[in-house]
């Protein structure tokens, strides 16, 4: 903001007003950090992108995202590819001072090897030029196993306000130099911690606990303000296509008094097509000091890329008649490779990663049992050599007798046959050995593989990708489905791409004076339909007059049976 000089003071009462308007924004900003008998520090506005916003931030007990590190950092250990979020923010659109509130979020998670994952986050907030707030944020979530994780954040927290130079009254004039209360400076800064914790005790089903600002950080121009702790605590059930969510959270707005909470929230996904996914959310939060908000959202993914829109409208305090409420807008990218995760928390699209794990577990047992077949056959050849050592050998062929008959051919080979001791090149393992796979891995990236070439629909490439798995893994029964459900879409790809058969009709000779209209009025019974007529002689250009002699075919209607005129030549 430009210094405000005394021609100021010479302007129209209105232009005073607001620039009095705007120093008193400022103040205001600044006053909440340097009032802790009353108040505490700043950051009141929750950090969250457009979908968590339609949620109503109800997102404790919801991991699997980058947006895990500003609700419940234990959500980041569920993280199963690279993902890039950001959002940008108006807040309280539409105030009738004018005032521009905005916020910008910038967020980057990471699954890591072990079972776990981090995430980095840039959030700031603005008041124009007069007033900031900025969050950078590092977080790492840990599995503890497929069912539990704990997780933690460490935060930057600072504020900046652009101090006016003069203080104003309500009438616009000048009353005295810039406030006491900028002397220590014009920002200041501290260290935040969030804790969390995330536990799946069954399927679908899932329960969070997220401490925020657990150190209640000194965040204030003069050293004397906190920011209040807030405590969260959620809990969710999600399927397929629906989430059905609640929180309830709880913080000191003064010194010795809690607001409280709570939120319930939905959303349900479709699929339109086969690599899109369309959302609707909404969400209805009440709590103490009577105040009500209610949220709509809006989704929609395709492959890795997903963009969301949400609406907030408080139904108490800054209602219609003051704002057009706060409007989110968010894009996420999604990629790289998945990693194996037992646990899905992506609703609208299948869970890969979960059946990944299926298989790895899968390939982990087939190993173990290979290794057992090959310990049995180690033994079984130590056996035949020993018996092969301990087996004297054949004595030698006695010289043949003159004139002695020779055995009967039968007898001789048998014979020879009863003598001969197995041989440990021709031993054949048990038949369960030959279905144990040689490459279990090489079996995961064939049918990693065929996943993405269905994900894009070349469906002939990965029904051979398939394939090339079940050769490599024939038990693995969630491979065999994905190739029968693609063989079947292919069929149904490949039946919807073959030509039309020709319509079936009668040969009709043309009179002098016929029209499209009137045949059809003769064979229908209804001369609108002349245009069935005309689809089914493309070479007859003119349907009010057809010439004489021409032959006209008159198509089959399954509800309508074509009667031939008796006259007809």
């Amino acid at each position: 903001m430009r210094p405000i000089t005394q021609k100021a003071g010479n302007r129209r009462l209105q232009g005073g007003r607001r620039a009095a308007l705007r120093a008193l924004l400022a103040a205001f900003g600044a006053a909440l950090c340097l009032a802790p008998a009353a108040s505490f520090a700043a950051f009141e506005f929750p950090d969250a992108g457009a979908r968590q916003s339609g949620l109503g931030d109800a997102c404790a007990a919801l991991g699997g995202d980058a947006n895990s590190l500003l609700h419940n950092p234990a959500g980041l250990a569920y993280l199963d590819r690279d993902e890039v979020s950001s959002s940008y923010n108006k807040l309280f659109t539409g105030l009738d001072d004018g005032s521009n509130i905005s916020a910008f979020q910038l967020l980057y998670g990471r699954p890591l090897t072990a079972p776990g994952g981090f995430g980095l986050g840039w959030m700031e907030t603005r008041l124009s030029s007069l007033y900031q707030e900025r969050t950078l944020s590092l977080g790492y979530g840990h599995a503890v196993n497929d069912k539990l994780a704990f997780g933690a954040a460490l935060k930057q927290l600072r504020i900046a306000v652009q101090a006016p130079q003069l203080n104003y009254s309500d009438s616009g004039s000048v009353t005295g130099t810039a406030d006491a209360v900028f002397a220590d400076g014009e920002s200041a800064s501290g260290l935040g911690m969030d804790l969390g914790v995330l536990y799946e005790p069954a399927d679908g089903y899932s329960f969070g606990l997220s401490l925020q600002n657990v150190n209640q950080p000194e965040v204030s121009l003069s050293g004397t303000g906190k920011v209040p702790a807030l405590v969260r605590l959620g809990a969710a059930r999600r399927t397929q296509s629906l989430l059905l969510a609640y929180e309830f959270r709880t913080r000191e707005f003064i010194r010795g008094a809690r607001d409280y909470e709570a939120v319930f929230a939905a959303e349900k996904w479709w699929r339109p097509g086969r690599n899109a996914s369309f959302a609707l959310r909404s969400s209805f939060a009440a709590g103490s000091r009577d105040s009500r908000q209610f949220t709509l959202g809006l989704g929609y993914r395709v492959n890795g890329l997903q963009a969301d829109y949400s609406f907030l409208m408080p139904l108490t305090g800054l209602t219609l008649e003051n704002t057009y409420g706060t409007h989110r807008v968010s894009l996420t990218a999604r990629f790289g490779r998945a990693a194996v995760r037992a646990v899905s928390w992506e609703i609208g699209n299948a869970p890969y990663g979960v059946e990944m794990a299926k298989m790895q577990r899968r390939a982990a047992q087939a190993e173990k049992k290979t290794k057992q077949l090959q310990d049995e056959v180690e033994k079984l050849e130590t056996e035949i050599e020993r018996q092969k050592k301990q087996t004297p050998a054949a004595p030698a062929a006695a010289p043949a007798v003159q004139g002695a008959a020779p055995l009967p051919a039968g007898i001789t080979e048998g014979a020879e046959k009863a003598a001969t001791p197995p041989s440990a090149g021709t031993f054949k393992a048990k038949p369960e050995f030959d279905k144990i796979s040689p490459n279990p891995e090489k079996a995961q990236e064939f049918f990693r593989e065929g996943m993405r070439q269905y994900s894009r629909r070349l469906l002939e490439k990965a029904a051979q990708s398939f394939r090339k798995s079940l050769e490599l893994d024939p038990a693995n029964d969630w491979t065999r489905k994905s190739l029968e459900r693609t063989l079947t879409e292919l069929k149904q790809e490949r039946t919807q791409r073959e030509p039309a058969p020709a319509p079936e009709g009668i040969r009709y000779t043309a009179r002098s004076g016929d029209t499209m209209r009137s045949l059809a009025e003769t064979f229908f019974g209804d001369a609108g339909k002349w245009t069935l007529i005309r689809d089914a002689n493309p070479k007859l250009k003119d349907p009010q007059k057809l010439p004489a002699g021409a032959v006209v075919i008159i198509p089959q209607i399954p509800e309508i049976p074509v009667p031939v005129p008796e006259d007809a030549p």
